[in-house]
């Protein structure tokens, strides 16, 4: 990574925050790499938490797979309220791209409950009735939960599962490549990558639980609101500068 200014760097994240350049842009600018960016982002976390938090709020760590949620019960949903595969997406914030692959992977598991599933979408989309049939099939099955635990939430859980099997194998003497092995991994490398990720999740969690808005709060801004959020950021990115050169002068 080019040698850049501490207060060169805040400005570029900020604008990152408000959407203003991609990460992909951030990286080509320091010529760095995603690794090296993701770490130097993190370390506001520490040097500059007002900052970290606006980042968190405008880019949140998401899995790639959506665990969150039941996507079978989705599926019984549109069947049994006659709700749209869009509406559907929109309700639970997920892709309709998405909903149609998880749709893929239970027809595997279950093609007759797909077929039954397909007919219903197929009738709604050519405003066709279910005929009574259809309607008595559906009636058996039942749904509960869509929204199963926040996505973090369960990948942290297996994470810190990593994290504790990999510590145990090293207490009980076995090598980092050899423990990695153990575990389905490739090396050690594989391991740390996936703590680092931890680390990211466990940070950004630590950062909207605790709220450190002191300076944000003081001039009570709601961050919820986008064009309020703009606006404190561009009339503060002086004074947000400052707070990381006197945190770094602190540390």
């Amino acid at each position: 990574m080019k040698e850049i200014k501490e207060e060169d760097f805040l400005m570029d994240v900020v604008c990152y925050a408000k959407k203003e350049i991609s990460l992909k842009e951030l990286i080509l600018k320091y010529k760095t790499d995603y690794r090296t960016m993701h770490n130097r982002i993190t370390s506001l976390a520490e040097t500059n938490p007002d900052v970290f938090k606006l980042i968190v709020e405008a880019h949140p760590y998401n899995e790639k797979k959506r665990n969150d949620l039941n996507f079978r019960n989705i599926m019984i949903e549109i069947m049994k309220s006659g709700i749209t595969v869009r509406e559907a997406s929109q309700k639970y914030k997920v892709s309709v791209r998405t909903l149609q692959r998880r749709v893929e992977e239970i027809s595997k598991q279950d093609p007759e409950f797909a077929k039954l599933y397909r007919k219903c979408t197929n009738n709604s989309k050519t405003g066709k009735k279910n005929s009574e049939a259809i309607k008595e099939q559906i009636a058996k099955y039942e749904y509960g939960n869509t929204i199963i635990g926040g996505i973090n939430e369960d990948r942290e859980s297996k994470l810190i599962k990593l994290k504790n099997d990999f510590e145990k194998l090293l207490e009980s003497g076995m090598t980092k490549n050899d423990a990695a092995l153990k575990l389905g991994l490739l090396s050690s490398n594989d391991v740390y990558k996936k703590l680092k990720e931890l680390e990211r999740i466990q940070k950004e969690k630590q950062i909207l639980e605790e709220g450190k808005r002191s300076f944000k709060d003081s001039i009570k801004v709601d961050t919820e609101n986008n064009k309020e959020k703009e606006e404190y950021v561009e009339k503060n990115k002086t004074k947000l500068i400052n707070l990381s050169q006197n945190n770094q002068e602190e540390r």
